[in-house]
């Protein structure tokens, strides 16, 4: 690819990735997954949770920023019959899809006074799927992934994803999520019992809870700090929201046991209820915007 004045190929470990650099904020993205692994705008800080544990190797995934769970969230025999039927032909089924720890390649780019763009790819023969992933990145003074799934198969194709992405924080005990009050969630925790949130979302233990129903906006207020991240989407009416917590934490991969005080996921999904139906030569858009309150 030709070298943009904002836009630069690097290596992260040994994975592929591109560095944006301009004036309103810069990112780190790996070509592996399509992933956003730093996003800090440029009076501000860091928007995405840093892992030091995160191990950066080409074919394993990467615990850090915004992993692509695609072409179904979590774990397969765990999503709609519809979901499981329409990839029953594959030998493998990993955790949160085949996104995660394969390649996409660069289709375009473009750079102005205010954003840079790139948009990737990962082609169906590479999965054998029947789907296409294109994932477009624009980088300003807020971060927007835009992920459009297509049916490029003759038969009709059920799916499920998620943006899972990991958000910092000061202190998880002091930390609140608005958006959800009166939202249907189910209970990984408790059976998959279906409950209704009462209020802000707060942390007091392990919490892994898929929400449905949801607004298209939501806030994480660091109340510790007194930061606010907002998040905006479209595309999505089902959010996953997770924190490892004590026990847990010192059992998961690339994470530091204490690592749960200071993260949370606030996933941006199409979930349960609302995974995806496309016919042939349909798609659909999943659209995340991360930034902070205009001063």
């Amino acid at each position: 690819m030709d070298v943009l004045r904002t836009l630069k190929p690097t290596l992260v470990g040994n994975i592929p990735a591109l560095l944006i650099d301009n004036t309103h904020a810069s990112a780190l993205i790996l070509l592996q997954g399509a992933q956003v692994i730093s996003f800090c705008p440029r009076q501000g800080q860091e928007l995405l949770w840093q892992n030091p544990q995160a191990c950066f190797q080409l074919g394993s995934s990467v615990r850090a920023g915004i992993p692509l769970c695609w072409p179904w969230f979590g774990q397969y025999d765990k999503n709609p019959e519809q979901v499981q039927a329409s990839f029953a032909h594959l030998n493998h089924y990993p955790a949160h899809g085949i996104a995660r720890d394969s390649l996409f390649q660069v289709i375009g780019w473009q750079e102005s006074a205010d954003e840079t763009q790139v948009q990737l790819r990962l082609h169906p023969r590479q999965a054998n799927i029947g789907l296409t992933a294109e994932m477009s990145i624009s980088v300003s003074t807020r971060l927007q992934l835009t992920l459009t799934t297509t049916n490029t198969s003759s038969r009709e194709i059920f799916c499920s994803q998620a943006l899972h992405s990991y958000f910092p924080t000061s202190n998880i005990r002091q930390t609140i999520v608005q958006g959800f009050d009166n939202s249907t969630y189910i209970d990984a925790l408790d059976n998959w019992t279906a409950k209704i949130q009462r209020g802000d979302i707060t942390f007091s233990g392990e919490t892994d809870r898929v929400y449905t129903g949801t607004r298209n906006q939501s806030n994480i207020i660091d109340t510790e700090s007194g930061r606010t991240i907002q998040l905006q989407t479209n595309g999505s009416h089902s959010s996953v929201i997770w924190n490892p917590w004590i026990e847990k934490s010192q059992r998961l991969s690339q994470f530091d046991e204490t690592a749960y005080q200071t993260m949370l996921c606030v996933e941006t999904a199409n979930a349960a209820d609302d995974h995806i139906y496309l016919k042939p030569d349909d798609a659909h858009t999943l659209q995340l915007t991360i930034g902070e309150p205009a001063p």
